[in-house]
Parts: C-alpha cells; sequence; structure tokens
C-alpha cells in the first residue's frame, strides 16, 4: 500500500497539510490536515508498506495493543482509500 504521485505533506507554521499537486489536484481538490499521529502514518505509506507492517511500526511507535492500532490504522485510512489517495 502506497499514496499515490501527486500528493504532498507539508508543515505550514506548526500544521501538516496534504494535497494534491498537477494531475490529482484536479481530482483532489482541497487538503488534509492531519495531527502527529497522521504525519507518522502518512511518512510509512509514502515509502510503501503493507498494514501489517505499517500495524507494527505503529504499536512500537505508540505503545499500543494490535487491536487498538488496527482500529486506529482502519480510522485513518477509509477516508485515504475513499479519495483514492491510496494505491
Amino acid at each position: 500500500m502506497k499514496i499515490k504521485k501527486g500528493y504532498i505533506l507539508r508543515q505550514v507554521n506548526d500544521k501538516f497539510l496534504v494535497a494534491a499537486i498537477g494531475k490529482e489536484s484536479k481530482k483532489f481538490a482541497g487538503y488534509i490536515l492531519l495531527n502527529d499521529t497522521g504525519v507518522f502514518l502518512w511518512k510509512k505509506l509514502e515509502k510503501g508498506i503493507d498494514e501489517s507492517k505499517l500495524c507494527n511500526f505503529f504499536m512500537e511507535e505508540y505503545g499500543i495493543d494490535r487491536n487498538t492500532a488496527q482500529k486506529d490504522i482502519e480510522e485513518f485510512l477509509k477516508p485515504l482509500k475513499g479519495a483514492n489517495i491510496i494505491e
């Protein structure tokens, strides 16, 4: 699983924003605001990673159990998948 080309993460002051660029900006107008947890997951997804490894990294980083990690990741991925941002 990987973030499609045409989406960038930028820090503006103390906020992290994801915006579409190029051809993708015609499909996705606006931006996504991410918290620190979202930034962590986004950066892993930029490199390409399967959900199992993503879950392991998430559990390790935040000291949470697998069930909580999976639920949080599913919640994070749902709108990205719905907007066709992940391939």
